[in-house]
């Protein structure tokens, strides 16, 4: 785990220090103007941003704009720039933006169907270099603003701290000068659309004027007056007429009702009807049946009726001289209203036509006056300083990276703790099989196995010598009473390290003077003779069993010890048969009267059945454990087959381990105990 933590504490000293390149960024704040400040006010001609969030985000936006970018890429030449014009730039070989292009172009050669685009001439190629610049300044800019204000801020990051600043209020100044050509622009056109709307409307308003002019010139006598004269005349004659028509109905009544009178009618009814006063004188006559009176009465009946038919007629007459009259009047009176209510209404037109001129006038007036007095809506609250460094954050960096190697390093722990099947500790190994742990064997510094007992011949001192005595000291106490004589040490599968301890076990032993036989049990790999430099051909075991050879001259004496070897030798025999023979349990009651200890050597238990037979004869059983390597399903399954036989082990030797693997993986008291002063390697 500390080596990742190093490692990537070290890549990340490489990219923050050696890879990434430095960069400063500057910052330009600016603020909207809540209002125009204008002189004359023209808001509905040509207004201005209405300060709202919505605006400000607009506004934030035209600042990264394309155009606005162009505009400022030409103000400072940024094309002949290295760091944002990329074909300018020469890479470091395993830069990040080299990486960046490779990638991309890449994934654009595999997945886009679109044609590339060919540089055919100079101007196809200066417009791709302007593409590829404006989006390369792009990324180095970033706008953002403070809420509830309407100030807002550009932020440019570039390798130098000079032109961070530089650039900064070169945009800020781009910007507000955009704004201005903008307005600029607005008020030509303005201009431009006011003139032809002002030149149209002079025209029409000279026309309609003339047409005035001629209908004022065609109406001289016909107003309001005259017209108001003709109605009462009008009025008059309809008046006239229609009394005369009165007239005349009564007149032909009076007649009608005189022509159809008889002698039916009385005369007092008659000259009631004719309401004639001389006829009423005459009727005291006639009730005195006075002949004259009567004739006078007929006479003036007549006059009557005569009278009549002449009032009748001049009624004619004069009803007959009003209507054309009136019918004249009247349609004089309507041509002289039509022809006015037209003037009128010309006149209306004419005024409107000359309000609406003068409008437009005034607002080309103001637009002209306006268009050399043009403000931006926003101005620069505080210039650019030179840029502060902001990449690479060197410590942030490296603090992530020691972050990332410890999560490296405690993933690979982890994985390995969740995939390990062996087991590390003597306290996990009597846990998981209820055993002693008789002994800690640390992985031995030696690269072939003939340097076995020279190592510890010369490392007295050493941790492995420590362990080995240990390994006697509990092996001895383990049965106090009757230490065992006869030892077997085996494991569950091969690579284990039980033939080291048997050689150690036996060797330590011998230098107690105590006459020690190690004897050689794993008849099918035959292993003593590449620690012993013995032929691996020469007779043992085999021969003795067989009578071939007598065992005083198989058994040899190790030089500078009082350790003696048996070793197993050639056959073509199965060895479980040997060692279930009677010879062979002979042959160790013999050597029990000759040996204090003797140890064997025998194959794994998982592997063959030969140190199920040989446990049947021995006094303790030792099994060794590789140390993060056996496991531990077949820990269990080699004690299974040893329960099956009834052979009760005497105890574990965790072997072959690895004192830095122990601190590795946290368990700095083993690592300590193996790195102690006492123990010299």
């Amino acid at each position: 785990m500390l080596f990742s933590v190093v490692i990537f504490i070290i890549l990340g000293g490489y990219y923050a220090f050696g890879v990434a390149d430095s960069k400063y960024a500057s910052i330009t704040t600016l603020t909207l103007q809540p209002r125009n400040e204008q002189l004359i006010d023209i808001e509905k001609v040509i207004s201005g941003v209405s300060p709202n969030e919505e605006t400000i985000n607009t506004e934030l936006q035209v600042i990264k704009s394309r155009a606005l970018l162009e505009k400022l890429i030409e103000k400072i030449d940024l094309i002949s720039d290295p760091e944002f014009n990329t074909r300018l730039r020469q890479d470091k070989s395993f830069s990040a933006g080299q990486l960046r292009r490779t990638i991309s172009t890449v994934l654009t050669d595999l997945f886009s169907d679109s044609p590339i685009r060919e540089e055919r001439d100079e101007a196809a190629r200066r417009r791709m270099m302007m593409i590829e610049t404006v989006d390369e300044l792009k990324r180095a800019i970033t706008t953002d603003y403070l809420r509830d204000t309407y100030i807002y801020h550009i932020r440019v990051t570039t390798g130098n701290p000079t032109k961070s600043e530089r650039l900064a209020n070169a945009l800020a100044d781009v910007y507000i000068q955009d704004q201005i050509d903008q307005k600029f622009i607005a008020t030509e056109r303005a201009i431009t659309w006011l003139a032809d709307r002002v030149a149209e409307l002079s025209i029409e308003l000279e026309e309609k004027q003339d047409l005035a002019e001629s209908m004022r010139a065609q109406l001289d006598l016909v107003n309001t007056d005259a017209l108001e004269i003709a109605n009462r005349r009008a009025r008059s004659l309809r008046t006239q007429l229609e009394n005369a028509q009165a007239d005349l109905a009564r007149l032909v009544a009076q007649r009608e009702a005189l022509n159809q009178a008889n002698a039916s009618i009385s005369p007092e009814d008659l000259a009631l009807q004719l309401n004639d006063p001389f006829l009423d004188r005459l009727l005291s006559g006639l009730n005195d049946n006075d002949a004259q009176a009567l004739e006078l009465f007929e006479n003036r009946v007549e006059e009557l009726r005569s009278s009549l038919d002449t009032d009748i007629l001049r009624t004619e007459q004069k009803i007959a001289a009003l209507r054309p009259s009136l019918v004249q009047v009247e349609a004089e009176m309507a041509t002289q209203s039509d022809d006015l209510l037209a003037f009128q209404q010309l006149e209306r037109d004419l005024q409107s036509t000359r309000s609406l001129y003068e409008t437009f006038l005034n607002r080309l007036k103001e637009a002209s006056v306006q268009r050399g007095l043009q403000q931006a809506d926003s101005r620069v609250l505080s210039a650019a300083t030179p840029g502060l460094p902001v990449a690479p954050r060197r410590t942030r960096i490296l603090l992530l990276s020691g972050v990332l190697g410890l999560m490296f390093g405690a993933g690979i722990v982890s994985l390995r703790q969740f995939k390990r099947r062996g087991v590390r500790t003597a306290e996990d190994l009597e846990t998981l099989t209820g055993l002693s742990v008789l002994g800690q064997i640390p992985k031995m510094p030696i690269r072939k196995r003939m340097d076995l007992l020279p190592y510890l011949e010369n490392k007295p001192a050493s941790a492995a010598a420590e362990a080995i005595r240990n390994l006697r000291t509990s092996l001895m106490l383990n049965n106090i009473d009757t230490p065992p004589q006869l030892i077997m040490s085996t494991s569950a599968v091969p690579g284990e390290g039980k033939t080291t301890h048997s050689i150690t076990l036996a060797r330590n032993l011998a230098n107690l003077d105590k006459r020690v036989l190690l004897m050689e049990g794993d008849l099918r790999r035959l292993n003593f003779h590449m620690y012993f430099g013995t032929s691996r051909d020469a007779s043992g075991l085999v021969a003795t069993l067989s009578g071939d050879s007598p065992l005083e001259e198989v058994i040899t004496r190790h030089d500078g010890s009082n350790l003696d070897l048996l070793t197993g030798g050639l056959t073509t025999s199965n060895p479980v048969d040997i060692f279930a023979s009677e010879g062979f349990a002979t042959l160790l009651r013999t050597l029990r009267t000759q040996y204090d200890y003797i140890i064997i050597d025998t194959p794994p238990l998982l592997a063959v059945p030969d140190a199920l037979v040989i446990g049947q004869y021995v006094d303790a059983v030792l099994i060794s454990v590789a140390w993060d390597k056996t496991p531990r399903e077949q820990i269990i399954q080699a004690l299974r087959k040893l329960e099956t036989v009834n052979i009760q082990p005497a105890g574990l030797v965790l072997s072959m381990i690895d004192p830095k693997g122990m601190r590795r993986y946290g368990y700095y008291s083993y690592y300590d105990t193996y790195n102690s002063p006492y123990h010299k390697n």
